[in-house]
């Protein structure tokens, strides 16, 4: 699926089954079907979580740390929701500790 506006769809995946930062999972999925809240995860990514109307997401506060640890490091839309695929596919911790 392509998205006409927002973020380039082909390089962000997600692998199946179970995430261990669920609602990082929801905001990864409704960002990307939903370009005014994957534009927003740049500039103030746990206002993003509450964008949706239907869907808000609760964000504990290590979901809202690796938001912001995102945050520093994603030069673009894209960049944000790929490192944030990695860290729900458990691939990589970002935060130590």
């Amino acid at each position: 699926m392509t998205l006409k506006q927002g973020p380039d769809q082909s390089s962000f995946r997600l692998r199946p089954g179970t995430s261990t930062r669920p609602a990082l999972t929801r905001l990864a999925m409704l960002a990307a079907a939903n370009p005014t809240i994957a534009s927003t995860l740049l500039d103030n990514p746990v206002a993003a979580a509450s964008l949706h109307p239907h869907y808000p997401i609760m964000l504990d506060a290590i979901d809202r740390a690796i938001l912001t640890e995102i945050q520093s490091r994603a030069r673009s839309i894209n960049d944000f929701l790929n490192r944030l695929a990695v860290i729900i596919d458990d691939e990589e911790e970002i935060l130590s500790g």
